[in-house]
């Protein structure tokens, strides 16, 4: 589903030599939101800012076409250690805990919102 998706949304790759190594698709969710649909970066390559470096490109897009937020869904902090570390990535890039839906998916992976203003 990711896939077939984000072939119709603006989307952003990293490339290390001529490797991809990471992406990241923007979906409007609003005429002043852009939500980041989904984002990777290949594990051998985290640490490196690669992922703020894809986040700066989605954002400065954004910018331009003139969205106000940016929002992004994962699972709620404190679930699975993974999720945590992308949780604290976001955080550290500026966005903010906005709700928690904890049935948006199902009760084992409740849905964490965030948010970042578009400066």
């Amino acid at each position: 589903m990711y896939i077939e998706q984000s072939s119709l949304m603006p989307f952003f790759a990293a490339y290390v030599e001529d490797e991809p190594v990471g992406f990241i698709v923007l979906k409007e969710t609003s005429s002043h939101t852009a939500e980041i649909y989904c984002m990777g970066v290949m594990k051998k390559y985290h640490r490196q800012q690669l992922g703020k470096k894809l986040l700066c490109a989605f954002e400065e897009f954004a910018k331009t076409k003139g969205y106000k937020l940016i929002q992004v869904k994962t699972v709620q902090y404190g679930k699975y250690e993974e999720y945590d570390r992308t949780n604290l990535f976001y955080r550290a890039m500026g966005f903010y805990e906005l709700e928690v839906f904890p049935t948006l998916w199902d009760e084992h992976n409740p849905c964490q919102i965030l948010v970042k203003p578009i400066l």
